[in-house]
């Protein structure tokens, strides 16, 4: 199935800056539903760029509406009865940097770009070698350690 552009007008000025967004529907299951609804699941790759971000899961209830001899199926936010993100490790690393690219010049400056989950994670201070932890240690031992009664 073909990418579908997605608008986010709630964004205003900032859409232009976000970039091209779109939706590729992998799959879409027909399923029973109350009468005057259209209940299906739709499974779908958000596209940024036409790179992959993450994937959708959702189950929608749906009224249809006639227009022009055709059947639409309008789909908001207001017919989704579930919605189940899957972000892959390679998916997060493209989102974050994403995300990134788009942070002011500044806070790119102090946020790793591998800043998120799966970032490698620092040394914690008492394993550093030579470091406060070390310093630290030694001074909590001597103060712990019995007095000797010369």
């Amino acid at each position: 199935m073909a990418a579908v552009p997605v608008e986010l007008p709630g964004l205003g000025k900032y859409q232009g800056k976000l970039g091209a967004l779109a939706i590729a529907p992998r799959s879409v299951r027909l399923k029973p539903g109350k009468p005057g609804q259209v209940h299906f699941d739709l499974d779908f790759t958000v596209l940024h760029r036409e790179a992959a971000l993450f994937t959708m899961q959702t189950t929608a209830a749906v009224v249809p509406v006639v227009k022009g001899g055709r059947l639409l199926i309008p789909l908001g936010p207001d017919a989704l009865r579930s919605v189940k993100p899957t972000l892959s490790p390679k998916a997060a690393d493209r989102l974050a940097q994403a995300i990134h690219a788009r942070l002011p010049r500044a806070a790119r400056m102090m946020v790793p770009r591998r800043a998120g989950p799966h970032a490698p994670a620092p040394a914690p201070a008492g394993r550093r070698r030579g470091g406060d932890g070390q310093q630290g240690h030694r001074i909590w031992r001597a103060a712990a350690a019995p007095q000797r009664q010369g």
